[in-house]
């Protein structure tokens, strides 16, 4: 099942109409809450996610495709390995920032140290 996500992901980044693909997110996301994705699959996913919010911007608000991909990227982020997080941090569509530092909030050691810094 996997594959057909990566497949999915790498066959929306090569199309110029539907550039692309919240399905293949959203199947990603119930892979993972099932604990069924590979860990080594994890770099063709996170690489579609800036894509996206690089496009984002430039689409019109009518662009739901888009739109309903970066709210399907923003659930991923929950299943996340957290060292390819701080990238998104910096995202312009204001769900995935706020997706990943709450990925990033459950580790203790971070949510301490942030804690220290804002005093």
């Amino acid at each position: 099942m996997h594959c057909f996500v990566l497949e999915l992901l790498a066959s929306a980044r090569q199309d110029s109409v539907f550039v692309a693909a919240p399905g293949a997110l959203r199947l990603a996301a119930a892979l993972c809450k099932a604990e069924q994705w590979p860990m080594g699959a994890w770099p063709e996913q996170l690489q579609a996610i800036p894509d996206y919010d690089r496009l984002s911007p430039a689409c019109s608000p009518a662009c739901t495709l888009l739109s309903d991909a970066l709210a399907a990227a923003a659930e991923l982020l929950r299943f996340a390995p957290t060292d390819r997080l701080p990238p998104l941090l910096a995202a312009s569509d204001p769900g995935l920032p706020v997706a990943a530092a709450l990925r990033l909030s459950q580790y203790p050691w971070l949510a301490s140290e942030l804690a220290t810094e804002a005093l």
